[in-house]
């Protein structure tokens, strides 16, 4: 009997044990969690999380201390009345409770020398971060040392100032030491970011990164940026070579003098050379490459034609831009400015024997993109911003309204600095001049001088959007003499020039490339990828311009612009990359320009297609400034017009014929209307009662979808669906509103959307790659084949393996949500579940340990054709989106004060400081800051000192 009632105790005993270890064991992983969460807070010093993972963490110590105790208690046995049983009445006992009081002994030390270990990490990190913070965070307040015999006016230095909401004010007394101070104060902020740029253009990566920048180097090493850059510097106008070297002086004084730099810097060990001015304008350069379009698009079109399409399979598959949809100035009495000859469609046609040898090499261009603020190697490039100006005869101000908001790829630090700059000759510096020679606020370009969008000292407000400006040609080439040469179509044949280039690459040996340069440009095969076995020659205008290229020149002039006559002047040599620019002033005049230097091409030739590069479809010169699309509105013409108002968002700039320079030097208008058509839209709506800054707003942060709403009946047409789960969704969206945010209808039809898109897969590339950048040329086109069939009763050569176009749309309509459901077992929803946006830092995204702390991401509304756009990366199962805008503003013209803007994340490009990501939560959820130029709080004030 007593045996086996010590069977039965022990076995409680055991039991009781085993449940008490369990509880010991998660709370220490619950403690472990919560530290390296705590560990995570502390690198990333978000002193919220930092207290509350600290609380837990402390709890949980108690609580562990607890439980060894309360085992402590329970290792003696009990009788069946609930009596311990005496220690050392049995040997079998005495044994146990030996053997469980040593295993709760080493439980207990090894539990406290956990918390020590954990405890001597958390320290450890604290300092780490703290030396690291201190290190890294420039000195915002107090003077700075040594500089004032950089300054043409020492004794009257200027201050920077960073208000509470982190919006940087320069003040100087003159333009020569407002650029240095501004450049020193975006040093300040942006150094890594700037000498990122400088390297990446001058094909200096691999240097600081090693192999990971290597393909990049070899690229723009192709491209000879270099040399183009001495040859913009030596034409630049004498007033733009001031402001630039006035603004590189600045970005060496604080190279000189700081002891701070960001962790970028320690962690590749280098640090960065002093900067130039031809480094100033590497930044423009990159800006024109990234914006500038049709490169893909021309590629694509060669590879069909060696895939064996027709050219007029091409030109179905790469539908016009509508005759019917909205264009930026919409008048059709146009003075027809000059004439071009376009009779045919030109361009190469590879031989039978080209189209059956296929490609001569395959490669991955996308290590290319990684290191681009925003990929030319994608459409997205050209689908970017929204700018719009109401005319005051439809306002509650009586004057105008000007709305911009710049989409670019995001990242974690983004292009943009917000900045205010000032000149007051008096040198009292104290805010309470009445008018001031420079007076201007908004967005500065990282790395340049002046502010690049926003409002100036008289009044003048102005926005950007990306015209995606055909200035990159490709040339076909018959080569000759084994491939030294090339031939004409006299037969005269031209000698390459060979260009070796040694490339320096860390930790490893020097990376040697020849590059074939031609009288069209550099062979772009071993770098690019481009289709066909042909060498193709690449021509673009950033590296082959030779002219005036006064592009930050005309950004400096924008800073005491005070009409329209001025405004239009001040962009007369402005080189690239093309934008579309709205304007507006006090006086109530509203306007647009678009300004960029187009190339003329012989031939009849419109760069649509690539072509032989024999000599016939050279380019022989630049449109003519004064035939670029341009018009104005004073207050007395708007109320003459039915439109008031003037909205780009990079659809067709004029009507076809008014400005016959663009018809034939613009002919790929990539991006649908949805957006434009949208605003437009919603500026109709309200009209008819006086539009406010409020509106503006709204209109800037609208999630409905115009593509939806345009194509919606479509679905509405499907039988239904034998699926049940299939056919609640085909109901769902049939009664959907097109509302892009926290729904998940969002979800079913940007997959939707996506799956039409590969209906000309085949005809692309056989079925092997349908990326992301085909989706919306693919949309036109499979929107157009479907109506077209309801119309014609034609079906497209490729929807008969489906039946019909409209039996293509349904099934996609159902692959779609059976992947969805298959993956999710529920559809997610949009803007909560799936799609965030993501801001990745270039250097370490993918790098445990510094991607938590240097990546941030957000959930967002809106998608792929909104206002407010979205636009998900298709190589992320959850619609993560790196791309939307970069910056916001809202410009109140009668009172400039209330004006608004925002940049995405931060100011500060140092990952450790606060200011790295404090504009993100705003930018979220719509919030903005105010545009202020008088009666902001100071929160820094620094000043040149001798």
């Amino acid at each position: 009997m007593l045996g086996d009632k010590l069977s039965l105790v022990s076995t409680t005993l055991l039991s009781g044990v085993t449940v008490g270890y369990s509880i010991f064991y998660v709370s220490t992983f619950i403690y472990l969690l919560c530290a390296l969460i705590n560990i995570i807070a502390l690198c990333s010093l978000l002193g919220m999380y930092f207290a509350f993972t600290g609380i837990v963490s402390l709890l949980c110590i108690l609580f562990l201390i607890y439980r060894i105790n309360t085992l402590r208690a329970s290792v003696r046995p009990v009788d069946n009345q609930g009596e311990y049983y005496p220690i050392g009445h049995n040997t079998q006992l005495i044994k146990w409770e030996k053997t469980l009081e040593l295993r709760l002994n080493i439980a207990t030390a090894l539990s406290l020398v956990f918390i020590g270990v954990v405890a001597v990490v958390q320290l450890t990190f604290t300092i780490f971060t703290s030396v690291i913070l201190t290190k890294s965070t420039p000195q915002y307040s107090g003077s700075f040392y040594g500089l004032t015999t950089r300054l043409s006016t020492p004794n009257t230095p200027p201050i920077i100032e960073r208000d509470v909401n982190n919006v940087i004010h320069v003040t100087a007394q003159n333009d020569h030491d407002l650029f240095f101070a501004q450049g020193f104060a975006m040093a300040q902020e942006r150094i890594f970011q700037m000498d990122l740029q400088r390297r990446l253009v001058k094909g200096e990566l691999a240097e600081v990164v090693g192999n990971a920048g290597l393909n990049s180097d070899r690229f723009w090493r192709t491209l000879n940026l270099k040399q183009s850059l001495v040859n913009d510097t030596a034409n630049l106008q004498q007033p733009t070579r001031q402001a630039l070297q006035a603004f590189t002086d600045g970005i060496n004084g604080y190279l000189d003098t700081t002891t701070t730099l960001t962790i970028e810097f320690w962690l590749l060990n280098y640090t960065p050379a002093p900067f130039t001015i031809a480094d100033i304008l590497a930044n423009i350069k990159l800006l024109a490459w990234t914006l500038d379009g049709n490169l893909n698009a021309e590629f694509d079109r060669y590879q069909l034609l060696l895939n064996g399409a027709d050219i007029n399979r091409v030109s179905t598959l790469f539908p016009p831009y509508s005759p019917s949809a909205p264009t930026t100035i919409n008048t059709q009495n146009r003075k027809l400015l000059s004439t071009f000859n376009k009779e045919k469609t030109h361009y190469y046609q590879p031989t039978p024997e080209e189209i059956a040898a296929g490609p001569y090499k395959q490669g991955d261009r996308s290590t290319l993109n990684r290191w681009l603020p925003a990929s030319s190697e994608s459409y997205k490039a050209v689908q970017a911003s929204n700018d719009w100006v109401i005319g005051g005869r439809l306002t509650d101000t009586g004057l105008p309204y000007l709305a911009c908001d710049t989409h670019l790829s995001l990242t974690a630090v983004g292009p943009f600095v917000l900045m205010h700059l000032r000149v007051d000759e008096s040198g009292q510096f104290n805010g309470t001049a009445n008018q001031y020679q420079v007076d201007s606020i908004g967005a500065a370009l990282v790395g340049a001088p002046t502010i690049i969008i926003g409002r100036n000292t008289n009044g003048v407000s102005w926005g950007l959007t990306n015209v995606g400006a055909d200035t990159k040609d490709c040339f076909v080439l018959e080569e000759a003499n084994n491939g030294t040469s090339y031939v004409l179509k006299d037969k005269t044949q031209v000698n390459y020039t060979f260009r070796k280039e040694i490339i320096k690459v860390k930790n490893s040996e020097d990376n040697i490339i020849v590059i074939k340069e031609s009288s069209y440009g550099p062979v772009i095969n071993d770098i690019m990828y481009p289709p066909g076995r042909k060498p193709l020659a690449l021509r673009w205008l950033g590296a082959s311009y030779q002219g005036i290229d006064d592009t930050v020149g005309s950004f400096i002039k924008m800073l005491r612009v005070s009409n329209y006559d001025q405004f239009k002047e001040a962009f007369r040599y402005y080189v690239g990359p093309a934008q579309n620019i709205v304007y507006a002033d006090p006086s109530g005049t509203i306007g647009y320009l678009l300004p960029g230097r187009l190339p003329v091409r012989s031939g009849g030739y419109d760069g649509t297609y690539s072509v032989p590069g024999d000599g016939t479809y050279d380019w022989i010169g630049y449109v003519d400034y004064y035939n670029m699309p341009f018009m104005s509105l004073t207050s007395e013409q708007q109320s003459s017009v039915q439109q008031p108002y003037i909205v780009s968002s990079n659809n067709k700039a004029s009507p076809t014929g008014d400005f016959p320079a663009i018809d034939t030097n613009l002919v790929d208008w990539l991006v649908d209307d949805y957006r434009v058509t949208r605003i437009l839209n919603m500026i109709e709506q309200k009209r008819s009662s006086n539009l406010t800054l409020r509106h503006m707003q709204d209109f800037q942060l609208d999630v409905q979808s115009e593509i939806f709403n345009r194509h919606k009946d479509v679905i509405q047409n499907f039988a239904a669906f034998s699926d049940s789960k299939v056919d609640y969704w085909r109901m769902a969206l049939s009664k959907w509103d097109g509302y892009c945010g926290n729904n998940k209808e969002t979800t079913v039809f940007e997959e939707w959307l996506w799956n039409l898109g590969l209906l000309a897969g085949n005809e692309f590339f056989n079925n092997t790659r349908s990326d992301v950048e085909y989706r919306f040329v693919s949309a036109r086109y499979v929107f157009k084949v479907y109506y077209d069939e309801r119309n014609t009763n034609v079906t497209d050569v490729d929807c008969k393996p489906y039946g019909s176009c409209s039996n293509f749309v349904r099934q996609m309509f159902e692959k779609s949500v059976n992947k969805l459901l298959g993956h999710f077992r529920d559809v997610p929803t949009w803007g909560q579940t799936v799609h965030y946006t993501s801001f990745d830092h270039p250097l370490f995204k993918d790098v445990v340990g510094l991607s938590c702390v240097s990546c941030r991401r957000s959930y967002t509304k809106g998608a792929s054709q909104t206002v407010n756009v979205a636009t998900p990366r298709r190589d992320d199962i959850n619609y993560a989106s790196d791309f939307g805008p970069a910056y916001r503003q809202l410009i109140d013209i009668k009172n400039p004060e209330n004006s608004l803007f925002i940049l995405p994340m931060g100011q500060s490009g140092n990952m450790l400081y606060s200011g790295y990501d404090n504009y993100l939560s705003s930018w979220t959820n719509g919030v903005y800051i105010p545009m202020q130029m008088r009666g902001y709080k100071t929160r820094y004030h620094s000043v040149f000192a001798k």
